[in-house]
């Protein structure tokens, strides 16, 4: 452009040079060309009102960012905010970036996408971003907690658009080979394209990103957490960059929402959830290891006769599942597998053939002598069959409806059995001489309004049976013979809890206890 206007110039000199009553009009005239010049320079400078390109220079540049959609290259690691100011960086909405970028540049990013390096809501308005030819580099500023020296090259680092909530869209750097944990988690995109250079995605990569819709999946993964979508409640579409309409990552198969070993033998997590309804396909013998953990849309489970097994905490948090209809394969249950599911109304044994069975909504076993499970939504008096022998562990837990319940017959109540039973007010326990009965550790753990406790003669009490039942007020203990160790429970109760024993055994008493003044002799 100056060898534009230098030529210009020189001609006009020439032309003019030896016309002396011209001179007024060649100034004119440099005038005009100078100012047509300059706009011209600015046009070029400028741009688009809705686009600016920047080359960035070895140093950092100094250009400045106007308009929303936005191209910049940068040379230096780290510059990137000397382009982008303060004063623009909230209103762009599309951002292509290119050259090598750290923590500096990614926490500028995460800013104009919604949230800062802590994940706190920022008010960038950032949508789409395009970072294909960016090269990730180690340095710079780091977030979330991470520390430095965990960011690789050739990987989308841990937490890196954590709670980006108006980020949309991402295309990723072409040489990326890994997405770390938690890398996109809370996002807001909607579509997701894992290109064929991925090879590994950490844990909960994609969790919780509700606004996505569909994702497209490479065909070079090698490895890729069980639960990378775990809460993708809006996923409706997974598309294969392979042939096959399943997808297998270290012996796993993924399809119609759920994930599966090899086999379809057993359900591994369910990555996102069509129905509300679900049932589980034949040929699935175990339900994993919080498999549905979280999953907020089930409102009903139903078991195939194939289905034996169901691991730990498989449905916990599960707030709106109300129903669970067991096949008769069932075999073997965790208690805790329903841990949470606060809606959670009646258990339902299909034909009653199978290894359980099911009274007023409660889970049993087949010959009714164990309580394997309550619903937590149970509410009001329970009246336990008189065949109940063992109340098992976690059998009550969490049943915060329940007010008061008789047991005609039992021999152990288990750990934590009745723990979190915050409205439990009365418990009746049947005194039967050729009966030992057995309170576990925290059988009745936090039961607050639990005033009162009448304790069989032939009874084992654990030391923990009763922590932190902090409304007791009185203990009916039947037991004629005590040792060291019997009494051993009452310590963790409130010091004005009154210990009614028998009468004629004060002494027996006295040889254990010390604090003679809360026995009562009845």
């Amino acid at each position: 452009m100056q060898e534009i206007y230098n030529t210009i110039v020189f001609r006009l000199i020439c032309l003019f040079i030896n016309k002396e009553f011209m001179k007024e009009r060649i100034l004119c005239s440099l005038k005009n060309i100078s100012f047509v010049i300059i706009i011209a320079l600015l046009g070029v400078a400028c741009g688009d009102d809705k686009e600016e390109s920047i080359d960035v220079g070895n140093e950092g540049g100094n250009g400045t960012v106007v308009g929303t959609v936005v191209k910049v290259d940068v040379k230096k690691a780290g510059s990137l905010s000397s382009l982008i100011g303060n004063d623009v960086k909230f209103n762009i909405t599309d951002l292509t970036v290119t050259g090598d970028i750290n923590g500096d540049d990614i926490a500028l990013i995460r800013e104009m996408a919604g949230a800062d390096v802590n994940g706190d809501e920022t008010n960038g308005k950032l949508n789409n971003l395009n970072l294909s030819n960016a090269n990730l580099v180690s340095g710079g500023t780091y977030y979330n907690g991470i520390t430095q020296d965990i960011f690789l090259n050739n990987e989308l680092w841990q937490y890196m658009f954590y709670k980006c909530g108006s980020l949309t869209t991402i295309v990723l750097p072409n040489n990326i080979e890994h997405i770390g944990a938690f890398a996109l988690s809370h996002s807001g995109i909607t579509l997701f394209t894992i290109p064929n250079n991925i090879q590994t995605i950490g844990s909960e990569a994609f969790a919780n990103c509700t606004k996505l819709e569909s994702i497209v999946i490479g065909n070079r993964i090698v490895s890729a957490a069980e639960n990378m979508l775990d809460g993708c409640i809006n996923l409706k579409k997974i598309t294969m960059l392979s042939d096959n309409s399943t997808y297998t990552i270290e012996g796993k198969t993924f399809q119609d929402g759920m994930l599966f070993n090899e086999s379809k033998s057993e359900l591994i997590r369910c990555c996102y959830l069509g129905s509300s309804n679900y049932i589980v396909p034949n040929g699935v013998k175990k339900i994993g290891d919080y498999a549905f953990t979280g999953c907020n849309q089930l409102e009903s489970i139903t078991f195939s006769d194939d289905v034996i097994m169901v691991g730990k905490y498989a449905f916990q948090n599960c707030r709106k599942l109300t129903s669970v209809k067991i096949g008769s394969g069932v075999s073997s249950m965790s208690e805790t597998a329903f841990e949470g599911c606060t809606n959670l109304e009646e258990f339902v044994v299909i034909d009653n053939k199978g290894a359980y069975s099911t009274q007023d909504g409660i889970l049993y076993n087949r010959s009714k002598t164990k309580v394997v499970r309550c619903p937590l939504n149970k509410r009001g008096i329970i009246n336990l069959p008189t065949s109940i022998g063992t109340i098992g562990d976690y059998a009550f837990s969490s049943c915060t409806g329940i007010t008061s319940i008789y047991i005609t017959e039992t021999g152990t109540i288990g750990d934590f059995a009745f723990s979190n039973c915050a409205n439990l007010e009365s418990i009746h326990i049947a005194d039967r001489w050729n009966t030992h009965t057995f309170i576990m550790d925290y059988a009745f753990e936090n039961c607050i309004k639990l005033s009162s406790i009448t304790i069989p003669a032939c009874s084992k009490v654990f030391s923990q049976a009763f922590v932190g039942c902090t409304g007791m007020k009185e203990i009916h203990l039947k037991w004629g013979y005590l040792n060291s160790s019997d009494l051993g429970f009452l310590y963790r109760l409130n010091k004005d809890c009154k210990i009614f024993i028998p009468r004629g055994h004060l002494g027996t008493y006295m040889k254990y206890w010390t604090d003679i003044d809360r026995l009562v002799e009845e």
